[in-house]
């Protein structure tokens, strides 16, 4: 239909062998032009008011989607096509793998049995005998001789790998092999492989010259010049002092053989080349300069080569026994001559769908843009001159370009909330305000964070090392003191800290513990000292738990103010400050901690905390008798303030009323006070717990009421008892494990299983119908229920009853 449009157009579809060779580009382009082609043609007339090019931009606009549908499905016909040839490439790549491998094992484990049998000829006493011997083809020399070669052992009897071997004496220049004895001259004339070197240099070469297990390349058997020999030769004796050779032959059918399994038609071949690139062994005639034109790096791989016209995909292995490469090289049209006739049924079906995708296409959008066209062209004469106009792809184009610049508007407004909300969770994890371990690295993790260890602890940097009051200069020279101090930090501890900003003049520093962090620590101080960087880096101690970090810090600050009034300068851990301690240690953030401790009701946690406290301010610190009461003063008022908060009610027992804590003058009334201080806020916290726990079993005791109604029901599942309740599988599940020591299943099965005893005593009922009266939908899955709870099935029940 198309080609009959204008009798000057040339045919423009090329022939399916055409075909198989253009590139994606020129389809497109191929596409482009049919379609300017047949499309113009159709508006190749004159109307007033330039109303064809309006019809034409119209229609064309309808057309686009319909004609991108075609190139999106000849692009995706490409790309199978394209899969299809890799996967049979590498299906290809993948079976020569597998038998190079073989091959290369196999001939690994021959060539073993070579060296065993070399080892063998080599320990043999009456053959190193005759090295000595200078003459011993005269007098009774020559028996030993004779003796000597009778008792050559015949391999080739039982290995098939090995044509013949000789023992060539240096000394007496005589060769003795199981069915030979002879000279070197006769030995290298007549039975010797044809080789392309004199007699002299034959003899310098592999007699007189130490070998190790040498293998030399093919060479002409002098018996049968269609056959090749591979040589391989080992000295007798020491690098230093040897006295002979032993010389192998090694048939190449043997190793040719192992080839034959590869596909080399078309133009190709497999081969061996040994560790110097030389030729081993060939399956075809390959060019000698074939190897010197690969790279074959690596143990195995491929690689192409473009050899004359041909495309060549090549495979090799390396053998890591002796480092000879197995090597097929085979031409690109072996994959596909395989493929021919399937490309060949995808061009044809592919040639036949796009004309009538083209057909259809023109009609479908010339159809379904009239009546934009007529609507256009009726408010076409409302518009005033010279005032904008929009059509409605103009419209909806703006309104994308809308919507995507809202998207980057608030992509941006998330990427700057980051650093605040990373900020944010530093923060309140120096503060104490994250109570489990597992929050913690879930938001880290959430604000790519992480602290990849198990011990940390908390730095803190002072920039302010002279305790100056900042100014507006002495800020900029802080601000940039900062900068220098998160660069070496990048140096020193990057990926095992995070650093956070405290304060206009101080850091906070949390580490990974690692050996060599002391050392780094006194490196990043000297550094910033050398470059003129005041400071002061006080260390608090290590801990193993993220939530436990707000201790450390603590002991920074504390570990800080002590250098501060000693005036030191230096980096300080935390240990090595000097005692006593003068005052007690209950910083704001274990107080805050404590707080959402007895909130929470995590009572083993608040337990843990107060024991820290304890140890710390009556064991570890030598507090005076005034400071420890004013300690805990203030743990005393935390628990006021926590009854206030909670309306939890925790009187303190008779004689540790506040005003009596005046009256106590010994560090052990104290230490009562302190724990039954102690005792009142687990108290606390526990009733805190208690009441969740009401709350729980108000809500277990709902849904049992409920299952008690509806167990019958066959739609009865976790799913639907959890969505009435409007909680989640997962919690309804823990909460029957927790109050009912039963799974929700189980609980559900007894009480249908109780229904069903009661029904199956009255026989008027049959088994299927009690089955669908308690919610199960056939009478085998009640009767294998029922006999897993009571040994037996329901019919013996009832008989028993």
């Amino acid at each position: 239909m198309f080609l009959a449009v204008s009798t000057d157009m040339q045919p423009i579809i090329p022939s399916v062998p055409a075909m198989r060779e253009i590139s994606e580009e020129q389809i497109g382009q191929l596409i482009f032009k049919y379609i300017k082609m047949c499309y113009i043609k159709e508006y190749d007339f004159k109307e007033p008011g330039g109303q064809v090019e309006l019809k034409r931009s119209i229609t064309l606009r309808f057309f686009v989607p319909y004609a991108a549908i075609l190139l999106i499905s000849l692009g995706i016909g490409l790309y199978f096509q394209q899969q299809t040839f890799d996967t049979m490439e590498r299906q290809l790549i993948n079976e020569n793998f597998r038998v190079l491998d073989q091959s290369k094992r196999v001939l690994d484990q021959r060539f073993e049995e070579v060296k065993m049998i070399i080892q063998q000829i080599e320990s043999d006493t009456k053959i190193k005998y005759l090295a000595f011997e200078k003459n011993p083809l005269q007098g009774n020399s020559m028996f030993d001789v004779y003796v000597t070669q009778k008792n050559l052992y015949d391999f080739k009897l039982y290995n098939n790998f090995i044509s013949d071997y000789y023992i060539l004496y240096q000394n007496s220049e005589l060769v003795i092999g199981p069915n030979v004895v002879s000279s070197f001259s006769y030995f290298f004339e007549d039975l010797l492989p044809h080789q392309q070197i004199e007699y002299q240099e034959w003899i310098e070469k592999y007699v007189k010259a130490f070998h190790n297990y040498t293998y030399i390349p093919m060479m002409q058997s002098n018996e049968d010049e269609h056959q090749t020999m591979l040589t391989l030769v080992h000295s007798l004796g020491m690098p230093y002092r040897h006295y002979g050779a032993v010389l192998l032959l090694i048939d190449d059918k043997a190793i040719r053989q192992m080839l034959y399994s590869l596909d080399t038609s078309y133009g190709g071949w497999a081969f061996i080349t040994d560790a110097e690139g030389r030729m081993i062994a060939s399956s075809a005639e390959a060019p000698e300069q074939l190897p010197a034109l690969l790279s074959m790096n690596g143990e195995r791989g491929t690689e192409n080569l473009q050899l004359a016209n041909d495309n060549m995909l090549v495979t090799y292995m390396t053998s890591n026994t002796n480092g000879w490469k197995y090597v097929v090289v085979q031409p690109k049209a072996l994959v596909m001559a395989k493929m021919y006739d399937l490309q060949k049924v995808i061009w044809i079906s592919f040639v036949i769908a796009l004309l009538f995708g083209l057909i259809v296409a023109i009609l479908l959008a010339y159809r379904t843009s009239q009546p934009i066209r007529q609507l256009w062209f009726a408010l076409s004469g409302k518009i005033e001159e010279g005032a904008e106009t929009r059509d409605m792809f103009g419209q909806m184009q703006n309104t994308v370009s809308t919507i995507i610049h809202n998207n980057e508007v608030l992509q941006d407004k998330v990427d700057k909330q980051q650093p605040l909300l990373r900020f944010n969770l530093l923060h309140r994890l120096l503060q104490g305000g994250i109570s489990t371990e597992q929050e913690i690295r879930t938001q880290m993790e959430h604000y790519h964070c992480v602290l990849p260890g198990d011990a940390f602890a908390v730095a803190v940097i002072d920039l302010n090392a002279m305790d100056y009051v900042p100014d507006e200069t002495m800020l900029h020279d802080i601000e940039v003191k900062r900068i220098f101090a998160k660069e070496a930090l990048e140096q020193y501890f990057a990926g095992k800290a995070l650093w956070h900003d405290i304060s206009e003049d101080k850091m906070a520093v949390m580490m990974v513990m690692q050996p060599e962090t002391a050392q780094n620590v006194h490196k990043l101080h000297m550094a910033m000292r050398q470059s003129g960087v005041s400071q002061i880096i006080s260390v608090g101690r290590t801990y193993h738990k993220l939530t436990e970090l707000v201790h450390s810090f603590a002991e920074a600050n504390e570990a800080l103010e002590w250098n501060k009034r000693q005036r030191n300068q230096i980096s300080v851990m935390y240990y090595e400050m000097m005692p006593p301690h003068v005052a007690y240690h209950y910083p704001a953030e274990l107080q805050l901690r404590l707080m959402n401790f007895v909130r929470d009701g995590s009572t083993q946690e608040l337990n843990n905390l107060l024991a820290q406290l304890h140890k710390e301010n009556m064991q570890q610190r030598t507090l005076s008798i005034s400071m420890m009461k004013f300690f805990l003063l203030e743990l005393q008022g935390t628990m006021i303030k926590l009854g206030d908060l909670m309306d939890v009610q925790a009187p303190l027992e008779k004689g540790l009323k506040t005003y009596e804590l005046e009256q106590l003058a010994s560090v052990s009334e104290l230490e009562r006070f302190y724990r039954q201080l102690a005792e009142q806020l687990s108290a606390m916290c526990e009733q805190i717990h208690a009441r969740k726990a009401n709350r729980h079993t108000e809500l277990i005791e709902e849904v049992c009421n409920y299952l008690q109604e509806a167990y019958c029901r066959s739609e009865m599942s976790l799913s639907h008892v959890a969505d009435r309740f409007n909680i989640s599988d997962v919690y309804l599940s823990q909460l029957f494990k927790e109050y009912k020591n039963d799974n929700f299943f189980s609980y559900v099965e007894q009480l249908r299983m109780e229904k069903a005893k009661g029904l199956l005593t009255d026989k008027t009922f049959a088994i299927q119908e009690i089955a669908e009266t308690i919610g199960y939908q056939s009478a085998n899955t009640f009767g294998r229920a029922f006999k897993r709870l009571y040994g037996m099935s329901p019919s013996a029940y009832r008989n028993l009853n």
